[in-house]
């Protein structure tokens, strides 16, 4: 008899040992532990025939990559369209779908009649009602936000909260992806309608594309290249996103091994000549595990096209035109890159040249960028919601810039109510 295993007899004339071990594979075979609750031997598992264990192997690869492969087709078909339809109006690609409701990513979107993210606006404007109307893209829009958190809702909060009498509308007219030029035309053939007492026009870091040269868009595309079946891939996008919404902490960092370095590349220097802010942007791009070549030799030089910027001045001009000689008071509002909000990222550019086009054509303006830059530092993670997305900033920022606007411009509402302006031909 075997001391630890009374209850079974070894095989005749064998040691212990072995029997100990014939009797573990026995339990092994009946699913019991090979010596009570302790697991089996080892020298009993290597003896696993190799062919069973390649089976196994590929067993379980082809199971992880069905459910991969199902999780996939389920997240690319499920996915919505996007709200947008072609537009009837000359000058305009697309606008948005109206009357429509969607879900992305548990945020609802719904926009009304006029084709615009929000409640209803009625087109005849009540006599006790002071009506803001703001112009922009994908950010005014609220892209990544719920509409109660968008720029626009918390603007119309913060004006209501303050007026006795009477009540303030603010009304989202951003649309994903337009530009300065979209938002002019959108002004002329649209919008004016709803008799605006007060703009807003929100620029973005993009507003300045549809003056750059196609070939020099063609390079920067190039440089970005196309993206890889692992960054198409609907799981990981999601599986990203769901790591993003969770606050992370931003400890400095040095620009991660393999890519490019913005303090020593020519490419950055000749766009970027101040150190602390080529070593804030080193930082950023180790800290976020970005590509370098891309932000380096895509984004920087895409960005700091100043002759495309200048050019901006042709639109800004007829919104001046609009708001000195129609008397429509407002505004002009600079939303930065996730990047220039680094605490020591100090480079001007493009603000500085759009801040200079403004004060030329008599438009107050506001640049957001020290505005987002102070809230992150207060609540200690970064401030923009999705990894990859260097534009869109969180419900945070919203209010944030919602209360700089406010408070920009409260001096607007002392005519409140006043009478409409005039149909604009």
């Amino acid at each position: 008899m075997c001391a630890s295993l009374p209850s079974i007899e070894c095989s005749t004339g064998r040691s212990c040992r072995d029997g100990c071990r014939e009797v573990s594979r026995w339990r092994i075979m009946i699913g019991q532990p090979a010596n009570g609750p302790s697991t089996p031997h080892v020298d009993d598992l290597k003896r696993v025939p190799p062919r069973t264990r390649i089976l196994a192997g590929i067993l379980v690869t082809t199971v992880i990559i069905a459910l991969f492969a199902m999780a996939e087709w389920y997240l690319q078909w499920s996915e919505p369209a996007p709200l947008i339809q072609p537009s009837s109006i000359p000058g305009l690609p697309y606008e948005l779908v109206p009357n429509a409701r969607q879900r992305i990513a548990g945020i609802e979107y719904r926009t009304n009649s006029l084709g615009f993210r929000g409640e209803e606006v009625p087109l005849t404007k009540p006599k006790a009602e002071y009506r803001v109307l703001v112009l922009g893209d994908s950010i005014v829009y609220g892209a990544t936000v719920r509409e109660e958190d968008g720029l626009t809702a918390q603007l119309q909060r913060l004006w209501n909260q303050n007026r006795s009498d009477g009540r303030v509308r603010v009304v989202n007219a951003g649309v994903t992806s337009y530009n300065v030029e979209h938002y002019l035309t959108l002004f002329m053939k649209k919008t004016q309608q709803l008799d605006p007492d007060y703009l807003v026009i929100g620029i973005f870091m993009n507003d300045h594309e549809a003056y750059i040269p196609q070939e020099r868009m063609q390079l920067w595309k190039s440089v970005e290249g196309s993206p890889q079946l692992w960054q198409r891939s609907y799981v990981i996008k999601a599986l990203r996103s769901r790591l993003r919404s969770l606050p992370m902490p931003f400890p400095r960092v040095s620009s991660r091994e393999g890519g490019l370095d913005p303090i020593h590349d020519p490419v950055s220097q000749q766009y970027i000549p101040d150190r602390p802010s080529l070593e804030a942007l080193s930082a950023f791009i180790g800290r976020k595990g970005y590509s370098s070549t891309e932000i380096i030799r895509g984004y920087v030089p895409f960005l700091y096209e100043m002759s495309a910027w200048n050019r901006i001045r042709e639109p800004l001009s007829s919104f001046a035109w609009i708001i000195h000689e129609r008397r429509i008071p407002g505004m002009v509002v600079i939303f930065p890159l996730e990047f220039q909000i680094e605490p020591d990222f100090r480079y001007p550019e493009p603000q500085r040249t759009i801040i200079a086009l403004c004060q030329s054509l008599g438009l107050p303006v506001m640049d957001a960028t020290p505005v987002l830059r102070e809230v992150q530092q207060q609540v200690g993670h970064s401030i923009y919601e999705r990894s990859g997305d260097l534009a869109h900033f969180n419900a945070e920022g919203h209010l944030a810039v919602a209360q700089a606007i406010f408070q920009f411009q409260e001096s607007a509402l002392q005519n409140f109510p006043k009478e409409s302006t005039q149909t604009i031909q």
